[in-house]
């Protein structure tokens, strides 16, 4: 079910992922601003190590021969992928933290009742607590006046 949910999310994601990778890789293209092209450099580092770790990773788990080196990327290439990769985790972030979010307050919410519930209860058994006390002295006073008026019966009775 799991699988199927992230298949599910990755097929409806990949339009937004794609329209936000390209219109990044625009942007970053066209720009020449000193931050800009530290930003762009930075994407193509992070585009290069995610395709040489991603690579190495498929050799490993298809058993392919892992003589041959990793070829890199070209500049666009990395820039894309780096962008993409960006937007993936933003995406993925973003669709993991609201549900989890949800899932918190929900909790929260129910241990909220449950601990209302829990002193509505505390509170019941100290009233009927409280009546079982009174109902214990009303039955010790019923019992001295049976033994009185018993008593008195009897001397009523003697006479």
């Amino acid at each position: 079910m799991i699988k199927t949910l992230s298949v599910a999310v990755k097929a409806l994601a990949r339009p937004v992922i794609n329209y936000f990778a390209y219109y990044n890789r625009l942007k970053l293209q066209e720009s020449n601003s000193g931050i800009m092209m530290k930003i762009r450099d930075g994407l193509i580092s992070l585009g290069q190590n995610f395709n040489y770790y991603n690579t190495v990773l498929n050799r490993k788990m298809f058993k392919l021969s892992t003589n041959s080196p990793v070829q890199k990327l070209s500049p666009d290439k990395a820039l894309e992928r780096g962008a993409e990769l960006i937007t993936e985790i933003i995406v993925y972030s973003v669709l993991i933290i609201l549900p989890t979010m949800e899932l918190i307050k929900s909790q929260n919410k129910a241990q909220k009742k449950e601990t209302q519930k829990f002193l509505e209860i505390k509170k019941m058994r100290d009233d009927l607590d409280d009546v079982v006390e009174q109902n214990y002295e009303i039955s010790k006073e019923i019992n001295k006046m049976s033994i009185l008026l018993k008593e008195k019966c009897e001397n009523i009775h003697s006479v």
